[in-house]
Formats: C-alpha cells, structure tokens, sequence
C-alpha cells in the first residue's frame, strides 16, 4: 500500500476545510440570516479534520483508482451538508439536486464505458431503496426528520452501491448504513433532549445518515465478509 497517498490526501483535506468552512457559512447566513453558531475550534474538528480524516480513510479504501476521486468529491459535499445542516436543520435543495444529478452522469457514464452497468444498476438500486425507506419513514412520522434527509438519502444510496455487483449486498450495506444513523441518532438525540431542559431538543438527522454511509463506504467489505462467515 502506498502510504504516501493517504498523507497527501489528507493534507489536502485540511487544505480544502477553510473553503468548506466559508462556503457553509454563506449558505448559512443566507437562510437563517446569522452566522455559524459554532465556535471556531469545533468548526475546525468537524469540517477541516474531518475532511483530512475521510479522505485519508478513503486513499486507503481505494487507492489509486478511478473510484476515488468521484468519493473524494463525494465526501466533500457530504461534510458541506453536515455543517449546513448542524446550524440551519436545512439540506439546500441547490447542493444536493447537482450533486445528485451530477453523481448520476457520473455512475452511468462509468458504466457505459467499462461495459460494467451492473454497478451502475446496483448504485440506482442502493439510492432508491435508502430513499424509499425514509420516505416511508417521514409518510408515517413526519416530525422525526424532513424531505431533505429523504432526497440526501438518494444521494448516499448512490455510493453505497456503486462499487457493488451484488444487488443483495447494495441492500444489505444501505440497511447497515440506516441502522448506524437510528441507532447513533437516537442515542445523542435521546441524550441531548435528557441535557437541554428547555427550547428546541430537535436535532439535525443529516450528518447520522452521511456517518453511517461513510462507515459503509470504507467499511462495507469487512462488513459484509464478517456477516457472511458469521451465517455461513
């Protein structure tokens, strides 16, 4: 493994944080009309470290692949919205419909040119079954989260599916993935209601469900190896 990569990517996601930082801060004052609430450190940790971490994480997962670039960018839009979301409760419809519709062209084009539409099916498959899920989610309770989880839950299902060939497994990674949200979710929110005695206790649902489709992403092979030996 090369381990200079890693490092290098890394590097460029502290390098990328600041541009993040200020490109959510825009978005923020223009729909609540404050600035970040967060403080300066915490905006540091979760935006430019998180960045560097995750793109460092996936220089391991993927190398130097035609796959990594795609989940580079991937990945930044997903710390983008977590940030957005954290402040406003808002996932922008004028980040998530491009990168949406840009991802699409992406994963069909690279399956169309490599003759491997299976995967490309596979990524359509994993956004329309994470989507379908919390549709039916916000039908029956439409307090515990908004349309914006509904459409960012298209876009995530898109990449957990994508390097898959198994249609079984697209699956099985987007329920993984939606149980690390609930279950993360429930947890701090539960915490955070116990903590927070008076004002609003919501909390954003956004930043639990990019988690847990990045810990599918990087960890989904192991994953799926672990459960299936376990069954078998």
């Amino acid at each position: 493994m090369n381990v200079w990569l890693p490092i290098c990517l890394f590097l460029a996601g502290l390098l990328a944080g600041p541009f993040i930082r200020k490109f959510s801060g825009q978005v923020v004052l223009s729909r609540i009309d404050r600035p970040p609430k967060m403080a300066s450190i915490m905006q540091f940790v979760t935006i430019d470290l998180a960045l560097g971490a995750v793109f460092a994480l996936l220089g391991v997962t993927f190398q130097a692949s035609f796959f990594l670039v795609p989940y580079l960018l991937f990945a930044t839009v997903l710390v983008l919205l977590s940030a957005i979301d954290i402040e406003t409760h808002l996932l922008p419809n004028n980040v998530v419909w491009p990168s949406i519709w840009l991802s699409l062209v992406v994963i069909l084009s690279h399956g169309l040119i490599t003759s491997s539409l299976r995967t490309s099916y596979a990524a359509l498959l994993g956004g329309l079954v994470f989507s379908g899920f919390f549709a039916v989610a916000f039908l029956v309770y439409p307090k515990g989260m908004g349309l914006g989880d509904v459409k960012l839950a298209l876009l995530l299902g898109f990449f957990l599916g994508w390097p898959q060939e198994s249609y079984l497994d697209t699956i099985r990674l987007v329920l993984y993935a939606a149980l690390i949200a609930l279950l993360l979710g429930g947890v701090i929110g539960l915490a955070y209601t116990r903590l927070k005695k008076t004002g609003s206790n919501e909390i954003p649902f956004g930043p639990f469900l990019c988690f847990g489709t990045i810990c599918m992403v990087l960890g989904g092979e192991t994953v799926l190896s672990l459960t299936n030996s376990t069954l078998s």
